[in-house]
């Protein structure tokens, strides 16, 4: 490739007495060239090293968020583009690009763009390696295998619920970290349970392996169920399932028998659920019978638990602060006819945080219901 040096953008003094045209790598680099091609260099230096504090180089430094992003990048496997600029860079979004550029140049992470989330980020090998390094929790050292787009929605989802559990200083436990703990990868759940300070023991499954995080099926035996997230405060362990939708009855009836006959292992249980999961397990009516739903098929409908212990289990609705999932699910709970664009949908919910029909005397009125039934109404008026 050539390139025909202009008269004013490039003095013709500058090229050799018998040179017209200028080939691309006889012009002088221009600053970000060089900040780019240094970084570069440096990056090369990360690969070809075991990578385990980065802090020196000639065009690229960790910060103390770049460290805290990657290993929550490691934990929750994906993040988006605004979970990141919100909880990592202080809403910052000339930082956030900066930052993630850096790494993305460096080799350490990795990203695919989807049209509902935006640009979506995730760890590769190197960044793998260096998380685990950088952990001083559960190190973890599988990289997600090619982009994330399988169940991206319940990640993200479920980054979300977990980042803002941590953001109020709760000690937060992810289902990667769960799973590696629980199979002593490199370290063991019983070295976790003691450095959050849990109370109470183990359950000891078939294999004679103690258990702290998870929960046995039953009626399969030997199967364990992993929560989506599990929350360590003052010594109690709560297990969180965050359900965008419905699981297979017999399925989902195990899952909770299962927490209910092991209530000594998690004090809590809280499902945060969309409209249809809620319907499902609490049931609905239809027509002129009412149809049960998986918290009565597990006998947990009408008062305590089966099993032993103190267990609550409670069902909330999922209520995202990230403004992509929250449009993503939303869309998915109503007809086409009134999908809207993510804009028009903030206008909507704007409303219907101010607007006195939204509120009942149980309460806020959930926002599909209102949306659907209220809204329109009042449109009208």
């Amino acid at each position: 490739m050539v390139l025909v040096v202009p008269e004013v953008g490039f003095p013709r003094r500058l090229l050799p007495p018998d040179v017209d045209v200028a080939d691309v790598d006889m012009l002088p680099p221009t600053a970000a060239a060089e900040a780019r091609r240094s970084r570069r260099r440096y990056a090369g230096e990360v690969r070809s090293r075991d990578p385990r504090v980065p802090t020196i180089g000639d065009g690229f430094r960790l910060t103390v968020d770049d460290r805290r992003l990657l290993v929550s990048l490691a934990r929750y496997g994906v993040l988006s583009w605004s979970q990141i600029c919100r909880w990592f860079y202080v809403g910052a979004e000339r930082r956030t690009s900066v930052r993630l550029g850096r790494l993305l140049e460096a080799g350490l992470v990795v990203k695919s763009s989807y049209e509902w989330a935006g640009s979506v980020w995730w760890l590769s090998r190197e960044g793998t390696q260096l998380a685990a390094d950088l952990s001083e929790a559960v190190p973890l050292t599988k990289p997600l295998k090619g982009p994330p787009t399988e169940r991206l929605l319940h990640r993200l989802a479920v980054a979300d619920v977990g980042l803002r559990y941590e953001s109020a200083g709760v000690s937060v436990l992810t289902e990667r970290e769960v799973r590696a703990c629980e199979q002593g990868t490199r370290t063991s759940a019983g070295e976790v349970a003691a450095r959050l300070g849990v109370k109470g023991r183990p359950w000891i499954d078939v294999g004679g392996r103690e258990r702290w995080f998870v929960v046995a099926e039953p009626g399969a035996e030997g199967s364990i169920h992993l929560p989506d997230l599990v929350l360590v405060a003052a010594g109690q362990r709560r297990a969180v399932e965050v359900e965008l939708t419905p699981k297979e009855k017999i399925r989902a009836v195990k899952i909770l028998r299962g927490y209910a006959w092991q209530a000594d292992i998690f004090n809590s249980v809280q499902y945060l659920v969309t409209p249809s999961v809620k319907l499902a397990m609490e049931g609905y009516r239809q027509e002129d019978r009412w149809v049960h739903g998986t918290l009565w098929a597990a006998g947990l409908m009408d008062g305590p638990k089966p099993g032993k212990g103190n267990m609550r289990l409670v069902v909330e609705a999922l209520e995202p602060t990230d403004e992509s999932v929250g449009w993503r699910l939303d869309m998915r709970h109503v007809p086409e006819g009134m999908w809207v664009t993510k804009a028009e949908w903030k206008r909507l919910r704007a409303i219907w945080r101010e607007h006195p029909t939204a509120v009942s005397p149980a309460g806020q009125v959930p926002f599909l219901t209102w949306w659907r039934q209220v809204y329109p109404e009042v449109k009208a008026s």
